[in-house]
């Protein structure tokens, strides 16, 4: 994710995926991710959408402290598709609302803070159905529809400050 201001992102991408621009053929790209703004901040993150994730919407520690989210403390441990992986779950944080790039209106994030959690925002099958998502595949890669309208899945490595056709985040990009 990236903070109006900030000159380097404030968490590292997945560095497994680091070169998904190096790879020829676009099918084997893992795009699965979305562009989106929170709504009244200036703060830009590209969240994975997750639809092998059964938990509510996931928040690493790191991008709900800077967003300045109230937790209510929970600790417990969940497990993962890893043979015995778990994640450290600290508590729920304060739901708050993001622009997606390309949908109208702000949808709503109930997130559960997990610790060392490899992406900034883990939206999962509790977001999918929440907002009566679809996604659509081709070898080209995907979509994620919401209510109609069509928003392309991006590569883990896209970057946050490309020129956008939404004025919300174009507003955003202008003044990084």
């Amino acid at each position: 994710f990236r903070i109006l201001g900030s000159q380097e992102p404030e968490c590292e991408p997945n560095p497994s995926l680091n070169n998904c621009n190096s790879l020829q053929d676009r099918s084997n790209r893992p795009n699965a991710y979305i562009r989106l703004k929170v709504y009244g901040k200036d703060v830009l993150i590209n969240a994975l959408v997750d639809s092998g994730n059964l938990a509510q919407d996931l928040i690493s520690l790191e991008l709900a402290s800077a967003l300045k989210l109230p937790i209510q403390e929970e600790e417990r441990h969940l497990g993962t598709a890893g043979i015995g992986g778990t994640i450290k779950v600290i508590g729920k944080a304060q739901a708050f609302l993001v622009y997606l790039e390309g949908l109208p209106r702000p949808v709503i994030i109930k997130p559960i803070v997990i610790d060392k959690l490899a992406h900034a925002l883990n939206l999962g099958q509790t977001f999918l159905k929440r907002n009566c998502a679809v996604l659509q595949f081709d070898p080209n890669g995907g979509l994620l529809q919401i209510r109609n309208h069509k928003i392309p899945l991006l590569p883990p490595c896209a970057d946050l400050l490309a020129p956008s056709k939404d004025s919300r985040f174009q507003n955003c990009v202008k003044r990084t």
